[in-house]
């Protein structure tokens, strides 16, 4: 297996707070005794200017909080508070920006982050200010599911389309116009997105494995506003009746994907899955079946960046692998584990930088731990 390179950690930090644990034994915000708010999602600020390049700025959110941290100095830039939330997933967009001045019109680019969670509820962020200038949802947009069972865990925007979260966001200097328009329908409960541009795919990752939606071209997008579209392909994973808790794409066109209590990361290939589907069903033949941790802890999430995949578990360590030249090798068993914690802890989401000279991971007590490579 290719070298991975090292890395050593920089900065570990305790900056969330608002779990309902925490409230109870009367810790207050900025308490470094709490070790009960879990701290849910990462993801690095894209650069507004310059296309696949990031800012060097994290976004984590858990408990009542979102931050945005510099991972050079470790400092908590900037934070945002809504009370009563418990916010689980956040992602970031590139919008252009028209504004008038001396009666001259002018475009600019800049970065807007999407928070979601408990309350099913979206909030839209502006990482100057950081304060919210938009948010919507009713806490049951899907009248299937009983009250209070609905929540928002995992949210996406389409990468060539920035105002795409299934919903149109705008920029934040204007009135914000808030579309539905469309609702994609499954039997199943959906824990996770991707979006796959080369097949024009919406992938979900379910308590029952996972399914797939073709995306309608921006025109019928539009026209039919507001309506319902049923799942087109079900993937047959090599587990049965699995649940799906950890899906990314690897590169445009490599899936990566891992199921509760079972001990794999599986890689494979979207393209030559969906052509070999038949009545609705694609059968997953795997590249790569990468040895990982058994366990039956929920929402651990992989993610990838520069032919690198990292995930967490629930002991608190970070598996790393470089696929970079496996990818066009036959079929295998790779692994590779790298940090070990002092004591048990679940390493809910892991973030790598575009570039890999920064890793970090969020964890279920109120930690954001940041390494940077030595190379």
């Amino acid at each position: 297996m290719p070298d991975i390179g090292d890395y050593e950690p920089v900065h570990f930090i305790r900056c969330h707070f608002g779990d309902r644990e925490a409230r109870k034994r009367k810790y207050g915000d900025n308490d470094p005794r709490d070790e009960f708010t879990k701290v849910w999602k990462c993801a690095f600020e894209p650069h507004p200017k310059e296309d696949g390049k990031e800012t060097g700025i994290v976004a984590t959110c858990g408990g009542e909080i979102v931050c945005l941290i510099d991972c050079s100095t470790g400092k908590v830039m900037k934070r945002f508070k809504q009370e009563q939330e418990q916010f689980y997933t956040l992602a970031w967009t590139t919008l252009s920006v028209q504004t008038r001045l001396d009666g001259r019109i002018t475009e600019r680019k800049t970065n807007i982050l999407a928070v979601a969670g408990y309350n099913a509820r979206i909030f839209l962020l502006h990482p100057d200010q950081f304060l919210c200038y938009k948010q919507w949802g009713d806490g049951a947009p899907n009248k299937t599911v009983p009250q209070g069972a609905y929540y928002i865990s995992d949210m996406k925007f389409h990468p060539h389309e920035p105002v795409w979260l299934f919903w149109t966001p705008s920029g934040p200097e204007h009135d914000t116009d808030i579309r539905k328009l469309m609702i994609f329908t499954c039997e199943y409960s959906i824990l996770n997105l991707v979006l796959n541009v080369q097949t024009n795919q919406l992938i979900a990752g379910t308590d029952e494995g996972i399914v797939a939606w073709k995306l309608p071209k921006e025109k019928e997008l539009v026209s039919k506003s507001n309506c319902k579209r049923k799942k087109c392909i079900e993937f047959e994973l090599p587990v049965s009746d699995c649940e799906v808790d950890g899906l990314t794409l690897v590169s445009e066109n490599i899936v990566a994907c891992k199921c509760v209590e079972d001990s794999c990361v599986y890689i494979w290939n979207l393209t030559e899955t969906l052509n070999r589907a038949t009545n609705g069903t694609a059968v997953v033949t795997p590249l790569m079946t990468l040895e990982w941790k058994y366990t039956k802890e929920r929402f651990i999430q992989p993610s990838s960046a520069d032919g690198k995949l990292v995930c967490g578990d629930d002991e608190g360590n970070i598996w790393l692998y470089n696929l970079k030249q496996h990818l066009k090798k036959k079929p295998q068993q790779l692994s590779t584990e790298l940090y070990r914690p002092s004591r048990p802890l679940i390493m809910n989401d892991v973030s790598l930088s575009t570039t890999g000279t920064f890793l970090v991971g969020v964890t279920d007590n109120n930690m954001v731990c940041i390494w940077k490579t030595t190379d």
